[in-house]
């Protein structure tokens, strides 16, 4: 048998029968996580990427209009993206019409909440 990093085991013939395998650390070094508490911005764990308070990614060298570089964190007449008529940005920064059930679900999290401003969320 096999144990986990939470220390319960599990029998290769157990696994082999349900589909259930023995908990292993996460990119992150959570134990049975989804590689969620460390990512980034950019979807990367551990890349340090963060979102700065106008919902850009980054710091990164070359900014494109949805990322900052150091110089340009937090100043929001960069880049800020406009929206059409009748929409606004969501949590995510994106342009979505008000009631469209589809806002804010681009930087949600594996536990369904968004990710706002650069705060992480927490393997459980």
């Amino acid at each position: 048998s096999c144990t986990g990093c939470d220390g319960v085991a599990i029998h290769a013939a157990v696994s082999a029968r349900t589909g259930i395998f023995p908990k292993t650390l996460d990119a992150c070094g959570v134990c049975g996580g989804c590689d969620q508490s460390c990512q980034g911005c950019d979807g990367v764990p551990n890349s340090n990427k963060e979102l700065d308070k106008c919902n850009r990614c980054g710091p990164v060298a070359s900014p494109g209009p949805e990322e900052y570089s150091v110089a340009s964190k937090d100043n929001c007449t960069l880049g800020r993206k406009a929206c059409a008529a009748g929409q606004s940005l969501d949590l995510c920064g994106d342009c979505f019409p008000l009631g469209d059930p589809a806002r804010g679900n681009r930087c949600r999290d594996c536990q369904g909440i968004p990710r706002l401003f650069g705060a992480k969320s927490f393997d459980g």
